[in-house]
């Protein structure tokens, strides 16, 4: 099977333009690959981004990048609340 991936501009961009293209991907995606920084995980913008994917049912995974900025219990910490808060925002558990 073929794989593609698409690596759009995300959320909270500078131009208008660029969320647009974004958000026009999510409808023909089969998984997003939901980027999230270690040092500020889940931001106002990405929570919005999550409410917006959830109406088409996309399976999402979750990468929690510059980890090595943190410790091993503060990554466990960051861990937990991107759990609990997406779990929360897209009503899984």
């Amino acid at each position: 099977k073929q794989v593609t991936v698409v690596d759009t501009p995300g959320t909270n961009v500078v131009l208008e333009r660029q969320q647009k293209l974004t958000e026009d991907f999510i409808p023909k995606a089969d998984l997003v690959l939901f980027t999230l920084s270690a040092d500020r995980p889940l931001t106002e913008s990405e929570t919005k981004f999550m409410t917006f994917i959830k109406q088409w049912s996309k399976k999402i995974v979750f990468v929690v990048n510059k980890k090595e900025l943190l410790t091993k219990d503060e990554i466990q910490e960051v861990s937990d609340f991107v759990k609990a808060n997406s779990s929360q925002i897209l009503g899984v558990k």
